[in-house]
């Protein structure tokens, strides 16, 4: 399967098709949610009946191996029980945020193995470990609730998490200590503690905007923190964010330097001003981190804001400065400017298509008005996209390569581009609510993936839970981002156990709790009802009846049964596991006794080879050149003897020859003598025996000679 036909394919894929029948029986979501995500290569989505995550590997379906049809169920083994709205993936993948309303949990993804890189080895079930986040701190502050939460981006672990709550307030948790916040930044001066006056000074505040909504971060910046002691210097990571009325705020934060606190600064000034702060009705924020950043403001009325974040005025009243939780000691920033935000522009997005009504062929006015939720791209900084309750569209801003070539160059051609006044392309993607009289239909996912494999994809999950995946195309290509570091981070220690926990029976208690009662009517005999009251009686008993009573049961009856599949479900896991640990108890056992049979086998003939290797190095040791003392006083008197026998062999040859003269010369005289020649001197008697008397002498000393020469040779030789 290619990079474009699968997308055409991912909507019949097993994982939906199980979401899709978990969820028949659902309520359908009147809001937007995030419940869809990808990471890796990897679809994850949230099952709200079960409680439970489903993921898939999409390299797989791609490729059509054997397991493209295949998907995990990732369980909780702490099953929030609140609504989860988002999945958050941190920088490192290896954990993800379920976060609702009503609380957060961490869920720890398992490992990678196998053939095709699945989670444990492609087991179709598998749990996973849960933290709750802050779970006493939701259980006695009912009235509290999550607006936003990310990750930091300067978490060198990748395990702190950012919250923004109801009671206008950030908190910054480290996952292993989940219960008790690392940093605290109160956004306003409401008292901590959450009381019924509390309570109606935070609706009231909603209610005029003045409570912060939503968050973001900026790129990091260098800061430099001056004491009378020293001076040092720290990364710190802005946190932009945005209230209802349109104010953004600016708070600088760091994980790494515990015990200091930022103050927060704002609201940040916006040129051009406007009578109406520019709405409103402000719901999401997002910092695109190019130079300058932009920040891009949404509001509920469907405009978007565009805005370019510069330096402002050295002599600013308001200035940021660090200071020591506990103690008089300041740090201040040696930069104590504020950042101004210059409009650039204003989109309008259209939430419902434009209809012309057929009587009057005039425009049908569109008054929806729905939260807007701002994605990042991750292929490009010059484009995001924005889901909400009736559709997603596409932003690309084509100037902001140009304005970023503007600030870092100063050339004339660069200022004739710039003053073109590109505006931004807007692409409706999806759209849920053709007509202005259409019921909204909430996007329940948004997410992007950049794998070579896939190509750039866009991918949607609609309030049916069916999956649309989109190629994106854009002829507007921005610098990529850059690439997360692929240095080992430092194992952090396992996470505490949750303190405290709430029972289920609680739970279900909270459901049950009535607001209203239904009182015995007990009135004096005289008093005469007209039909009319009764009816209004039977009416308000009827409808307190339906919503204090009925529905809350069936509440109650959907969460226990909900509970009963989770539990069903896990204990289904616990026994596949037993079974499977019991298993490979068994094999382990053959395999050890296997390895104690080879382990015997193997000492024996590692034995002999220490025998033979013994052998071998005596034999090298004794043929080794270097010679002992009697080996050279034997080589030295060989070299005598062998000296000694040339000269006996020249001694031998010299009286060999002369050997052969003497007789030579008696057989010559002999000859004459037998023929009675006397030419020569006769001999005497006397004389011819002292001759060969002499003869015989050196004929035995010859002999000797030959005799002493060859047992020489011979003890040469052997």
């Amino acid at each position: 399967m290619d990079e474009k036909t699968w997308r055409n394919f991912l909507n019949e894929h097993p994982i939906f098709d199980e979401i899709r029948q978990a969820n028949a029986n659902q309520r359908v979501p009147t809001e937007s949610l995030d419940i869809l995500a990808v990471e890796d290569g990897e679809v994850f989505v949230w099952n709200a009946s079960t409680a439970n995550i489903l993921t898939a590997n999409l390299k797989n379906f791609v490729q059509k191996n054997d397991r493209s049809a295949h998907f995990q169920t990732l369980i909780c083994n702490n099953a929030p029980v609140f609504n989860v709205s988002s999945l958050l993936f941190n920088q490192t993948g290896h954990q993800v945020a379920l976060v609702g309303s009503c609380g957060i949990s961490v869920v720890q993804l398992p490992r990678h193995c196998g053939k095709h890189a699945e989670f444990e080895g492609g087991k179709p079930k598998i749990s996973c470990k849960t933290i709750p986040v802050a779970e006493r701190f939701f259980l006695t502050n009912d009235r509290v609730r999550v607006l936003h939460a990310a990750w930091h981006p300067g978490s060198e672990t990748g395990q702190h998490l950012v919250v923004l709550t109801s009671d206008d307030t950030i908190r910054i948790y480290n996952i292993n200590e989940p219960q008790h916040a690392d940093q605290t930044f109160h956004l306003s001066d409401l008292p901590l503690n959450v009381t019924t006056a509390v309570s109606r000074s935070v609706f009231a505040e909603v209610s005029m905007g003045e409570i912060a909504v939503s968050f973001d971060f900026g790129p990091p910046h260098d800061i430099k923190l001056s004491s009378l002691s020293k001076a040092k210097t720290e990364i710190a990571w802005p946190i932009y964010i945005l209230k209802g009325n349109g104010d953004v705020y600016s708070l600088n934060t760091s994980v790494n330097a515990r015990g200091i606190k930022s103050k927060v600064t704002g609201p940040l000034a916006m040129h051009p001003p406007a009578e109406d702060n520019y709405g409103v009705d402000a719901c999401s924020i997002r910092c695109i981190h190019s130079s300058p950043p932009v920040i891009v403001i949404a509001t509920c009325s469907g405009n978007l804001h565009h805005c370019i974040l510069l330096s402002g005025d050295q002599n600013d009243d308001v200035s940021s400065s660090f200071f020591n939780a506990g103690s008089n000691s300041t740090l201040a920033f040696d930069d104590t400017s504020e950042a101004v935000m210059y409009v650039y522009e204003t989109v309008e997005l259209e939430l419902s298509l434009t209809t012309v009504a057929i009587e009057t062929d005039e425009v049908v006015d569109n008054d929806f008005n729905c939260p807007i939720t701002l994605h990042k791209d991750v292929a490009t900084l010059h484009r995001y996209h924005c889901s909400h309750s009736s559709g997603v569209h596409t932003v690309v801003l084509p100037w902001l390569p140009k304005f970023e070539e503007f600030c870092q160059l100063d050339a004339q051609d660069v200022m004739s581009q710039l003053g073109q006044q590109e505006e931004a392309i807007v692409e409706h993607l999806v759209c849920t609510k053709p007509m202005s009289t259409s019921a909204p239909s909430p996007i329940l996912g948004l997410c992007m993936t950049v794998e070579h494999l896939l190509g750039a994809t866009l991918m949607c999950l609609t309030s049916s839970y069916d999956c649309i995946a989109l190629p994106l195309l854009s002829s507007h290509r921005g610098v990529p981002p850059p690439l997360l570091s692929s240095s080992p981070s430092k194992r952090a220690l396992s996470p505490l156990r949750a303190l405290q926990k709430e029972p289920f029976n609680q739970h279900i208690a909270k459901i049950l709790k009535r607001n209203a009662s239904n009182p015995i009517l007990k009135t004096d005999s005289n008093t005469d009802l007209s039909p009319q009251e009764c009816f209004q009686l039977l009416t308000r008993a009827s409808q307190v009846f339906r919503e204090e009573y009925i529905q809350k049961h069936d509440l109650a009856r959907e969460e226990i049964e909900r509970r009963v599949r989770i539990l069903k479900q896990q204990k289904e896991v616990q026994q596949s596991d037993l079974e499977y640990c019991k298993v490979m108890k068994d094999e382990l056992t053959d395999s050890a006794r296997n390895l104690a049979e080879k382990y015997e086998d193997a000492l024996d003939r590692q034995q002999a080879i220490v025998s033979r290797v013994d052998n071998i190095l005596r034999k090298v040791q004794l043929k080794l050149p270097v010679l002992s003392d009697a080996e050279r006083t034997m080589q030295r008197d060989l070299k005598t003897m062998d000296t000694k026998l040339k000269h006996f062999k020249n001694s031998i040859e010299q009286i060999k020859i002369k050997q052969d003269y003497q007789r030579r010369q008696i057989s010559q005289q002999q000859r004459q003598d037998s023929r009675g020649q006397h030419g020569s001197p006769v001999m005497s008697k006397s004389q011819t025996q002292q001759l060969k008397k002499v003869l015989m002498e050196e004929s035995e000393q010859i002999s000797n000679l030959v005799k002493q020469v060859n047992e020489i040779k011979m003890a040469v030789n052997g």
